[in-house]
């Protein structure tokens, strides 16, 4: 039977099912610009490519952005990141207000190194959202 009629939804990528068509996104640090903070476009991507020119960082969004961001936000809520180091500087992700670094999670990322990040909305609600970002692995680029 021919497909006759699709709506496409938006998806975000992760670990399962169909990827964003649009998954990648860059941004450059510097000693001028660090820390970047990352836009929710950036965050939702799922993959980012950073050029760490010197030691610095990129600043993940707020809950809150975060929460407005994402369609249908609910707690439990998880979106993966690739976060893929091409600099030649070590690079420190950070958290932002209403967002905590799990147990256990590293955040300094050596140059030419990925790390996949995974962001776990645990409020959703109006002036109290909050996020968990965890690291979950690390590997070479190259």
């Amino acid at each position: 039977m021919p497909l006759t009629h699709w709506t496409p939804t938006r998806v975000y990528t992760t670990t399962s099912g169909p990827i964003n068509p649009k998954a990648c996104a860059s941004a450059t640090v510097t000693t001028a610009t660090t820390p970047v903070t990352l836009t929710t476009a950036q965050t939702l991507a799922g993959v980012l490519f950073v050029d760490c020119q010197d030691a610095g960082g990129i600043k993940f969004p707020t809950a809150a952005n975060l929460v407005a961001a994402i369609q249908g936000c609910e707690v439990d809520t998880c979106v993966f990141l690739w976060v893929l180091n091409t600099g030649d500087t070590t690079l420190t992700p950070v958290v932002n207000t209403g967002v905590t670094l799990g147990t256990g999670s590293t955040a300094a990322m050596a140059t030419l190194t990925s790390k996949l990040w995974m962001l776990r909305v645990t409020s959703v609600t109006a002036g109290s959202e909050a996020a968990t970002l965890w690291s979950l692995t690390v590997a070479g680029l190259f």
